[in-house]
């Protein structure tokens, strides 16, 4: 019976008791030295992810960083070609409009050789009769 109580009391640790103001966990020496090993195990765990974390940020920056400059030689790329796409642009129109006075001058001077040919016809016909 007494054995029966012992083995209730060892499995029941971790206990916490309240000593004066203070609350304190008692357990066994084993269940400590577990405790201490699985921190220490994390806490090397903790540094070695750490340290693949910032080599990992470093690798990406450099990536990152790569992509930036990408970025900015394309965008100073499509302003430049953006500048001269506008100057053919004002070129395409400027022709047009050069285009058209000339075809307009040109039916000025077709209508204005009409005229002087149908007067020359009419001066012509009334001489000849």
């Amino acid at each position: 019976m007494i054995m029966v109580s012992l083995i209730g009391v060892c499995q029941s640790y971790p206990l916490t008791k309240k000593i004066g103001e203070q609350s304190v966990v008692i357990m066994t020496t084993k269940q400590a030295e577990d405790i201490n090993n699985k921190f220490l195990s994390f806490k090397d765990s903790i540094r070695y992810l750490n340290t693949n974390l910032d080599a990992l940020i470093n690798k990406h920056n450099k990536y990152i960083l790569s992509v930036k400059d990408s970025f900015n030689v394309i965008n100073k790329e499509k302003i430049l070609l953006g500048g001269q796409a506008n100057w053919y642009k004002s070129e395409y129109y400027q022709m047009q409009d050069d285009l058209y006075n000339e075809v307009k001058g040109m039916r000025i001077n077709m209508t204005i050789l009409v005229v002087l040919f149908a007067a020359l016809s009419v001066v012509l016909t009334l001489t000849t009769q």
